[in-house]
């Protein structure tokens, strides 16, 4: 069950630039046969939005079966229903980074469900617990939220989300490529120095940690994300190879459940060593540089 709940996010796809800890977008026959390996391998979900260039598109393509995508509020305001891939493989749609005030908006909230009563859900796409909090309010019937062992935000609004019946999806497992890929050699200027000192400081941690429990970066990284009560896990890949390592992760963590018990409390214990910080939006402050 644990490749099932994985959902393949799309930005990297779409976009020519996304993550800081990641390379660039792949080529036109490597995205064609990440999303045909992922369905091969098990996964059904799939993540876009109307910002993530092209990527609905490349879904339509590849025949995913199962697509989620994200309107700006200004768009559902503006009439936007679909976009441009067609209504055949949308089986939800949210609002991609509504403020609190989107989320009351009963006009807004509104016009979400009127547009798209024939799909499985809409709901919305947040950073905050208090915007999660005001889409749990607005009876939406999903939230995405940020979680991986660097931003714990929302461990308790997610067990909020799923008391209230909605469908909880987790993103960031690897916080865009920071936890687990190769670091940008500009890294202080792209994320800030406090940023930057944090996730130097946990990787040193994790490495060593890793080392003594035999796992990689992207098991321990994933296992903690799958360990949430979250539905979905949203990650993003630039390969099939890396498509292929973070499945196999996902079937380590199913196989090893007692071995997850001692290496979960001791991610927690390092994780909770780092002081806390406030992460945004890290692919827009990328497409700013």
């Amino acid at each position: 069950m644990s490749v099932a709940r994985l959902c393949l996010g799309t930005a990297k796809i779409g976009l020519p630039w996304y993550g800081l800890g990641s390379v660039s977008r792949p080529g036109p026959d490597e995205i064609v046969a990440i999303l045909q390996r992922a369905q091969r391998l098990g996964i059904a979900w799939f993540d876009t939005g109307a910002a993530y260039g092209d990527a609905e598109d490349w879904l339509s393509v590849a025949g995913a079966p199962c697509v989620v995508t994200k309107l700006a509020p200004g768009l559902v305001r503006e009439g936007a229903f679909y976009t441009r891939a067609g209504a055949d493989f949308i089986e939800g749609v949210m609002l991609h980074n509504p403020s609190v005030a989107d989320l009351q908006d009963d006009t807004l909230i509104g016009m979400l469900d009127d547009k798209n009563s024939c799909l499985e859900f809409v709901g919305a796409s947040v950073y905050t617990p208090e915007e999660a909090r005001a889409a749990i309010a607005a009876n939406l019937g999903a939230i995405q939220v940020p979680y991986c062992l660097l931003d714990r935000r929302h461990e308790g609004t997610m067990c909020e989300a799923k008391a209230a019946g909605l469908k909880v999806f987790t993103r960031q497992p690897f916080l865009q490529g920071l936890l687990t890929n190769r670091l940008p050699p500009d890294l202080f200027e792209k994320t800030g120095p406090t940023l930057a000192a944090h996730v130097l400081l946990f990787r040193d941690r994790l490495d060593t940690l890793c080392a003594a429990h035999g796992v990689s970066r992207v098991q321990a990284c994933l296992w903690f994300a799958l360990d949430s009560p979250a539905d979905y896990v949203v990650f993003g890949v630039g390969s099939v190879a890396h498509l292929e390592e973070v499945v196999g992760a996902a079937e380590a963590y199913r196989r090893g459940a007692d071995r997850w018990l001692e290496l979960g409390q001791a991610l927690l214990e390092i994780a909770s060593a780092i002081p806390p910080i406030e992460f945004g939006s890290l692919w827009k402050q990328e497409a700013a540089t």
